[in-house]
């Protein structure tokens, strides 16, 4: 089951509130991802020997500090071996999600 609290199914479900489930949310223009020039990124796939599909891992290097998302790369994965800012295969798939909220829901 999802997790009904996180950004990705909240932004899904306005989507669908908006569109009436009619279209499929891809990429559209409009969630284009862009990084200020002073970030960087790094993906890597590590084969754990303790899990049953390889994970990919994307490193974000910022200013102030480094930033980590892990995904299980499994047969139904559609983008290679790298991972998108966004996208409604990491919801189901993450090991590791780049932002996650603590405690008191502030990220």
């Amino acid at each position: 089951m999802r997790n009904k609290s996180s950004w990705a199914w909240i932004l899904m479900s306005k989507f669908h509130q908006t569109t009436g489930g009619r279209e499929r949310l891809v990429q559209p223009a409009w969630l284009a991802v862009h990084f200020d020039p002073a970030v960087h990124t790094n993906e890597w796939v590590e084969n754990r020997s303790d899990q049953r599909w390889p994970v990919l891992v994307k490193e974000y290097y910022t200013p102030a500090g480094t930033l980590r998302a892990e995904v299980f790369k499994d047969e139904t994965w559609r983008w290679g071996n790298h991972v998108p800012f966004f996208d409604d295969y990491l919801e189901s798939r993450s090991i590791k999600f780049v932002l996650n909220a603590n405690k008191t829901g502030s990220v």
